[in-house]
């Protein structure tokens, strides 16, 4: 009996826990280790969302720049493209005006002449600007004939080709036909499309005024027809002559083909 009492004071006294005291303390002792595990873990996860947040606003800013560039190059194409394709057009526009001008200027030419020359103007089938035998320069095509005719002869003559004799306008043409003349029979020189007449003053074949003159030496003040000779100064070059005597001309008409 008294080693009953000794065994259960020694058990109880040492342990001084009940048996359901024992399993908490188990319990806990498992409990223990997950706790802990569980704190890291809670830990870690709470650092996840803050990282998550602060990279957000940098994805965020990396994809709109990305946007915005390719926006941008989107809108530079764009306009480079439709500067190009209005350039393009307006090019094109020009052309067609150019290319309008030019038919414009031929069915003009064609339809002032009596009698259109087509093998003279046409050979082959392939139109030329002049014809055979005439010399192109700006808007007009010139024959320098050698047949010796009177001034009123000559004028016939180059009607016969739907022409004129020459009728000088500028300085340049005057230029090109001091260049075109020769020398023969002792200086003769080119019937030109002027006329002088009374009171120092003189018209061309087409009616028009003579503004501008070339004279060998001074204006004359006699009535004649103005001969074009050769000469070393291109811009004195004309001599007034008898309208009965024969010379050398010089025919003009409008070229065929006129480019814009």
């Amino acid at each position: 009996m008294d080693d009953e009492l000794l065994y259960t004071t020694i058990v109880f006294g040492t342990n001084n826990v009940s048996p359901c005291d024992s399993k908490v303390i188990k319990d806990e002792i498992k409990k223990e280790p997950l706790e802990n595990l569980d704190l890291t873990t809670s830990a870690n996860r709470s650092q996840h969302p803050a990282n998550r947040t602060q990279l957000l606003p940098l994805i965020a800013s990396v994809f709109l720049g990305l946007l915005s560039l390719l926006l941008l190059s989107a809108i530079i194409y764009l306009l480079l493209h439709s500067r190009g394709a209005q350039s393009e057009m307006v090019r094109r526009v020009e052309d067609l005006k150019r290319e309008r001008d030019a038919l414009n200027w031929t069915l003009n030419v064609i339809t002032a002449m009596e009698v259109f020359q087509v093998k003279e103007y046409c050979p082959q089938k392939v139109c030329k600007p002049c014809q055979k035998g005439w010399v192109s320069f700006g808007s007009s095509c010139y024959l320098f004939s050698n047949e010796w005719k009177s001034w009123s002869e000559s004028r016939d003559y180059c009607r016969q080709f739907q022409a004129q004799l020459v009728v000088i306008q500028t300085q340049e043409e005057q230029k090109f036909i001091a260049n075109h003349t020769v020398t023969y029979n002792d200086n003769r020189g080119y019937w030109t499309g002027g006329k002088w007449q009374a009171g120092n003053r003189g018209t061309w074949d087409d009616g028009s005024e003579i503004t501008t003159t070339y004279w060998v030496d001074r204006s004359p003040t006699r009535i004649g027809c103005i001969n074009s000779l050769k000469r070393t100064d291109l811009l004195a070059s004309w001599r007034l002559v008898s309208c009965f005597e024969n010379h050398r001309f010089i025919c003009e008409s409008p070229v065929l083909m006129k480019a814009f």
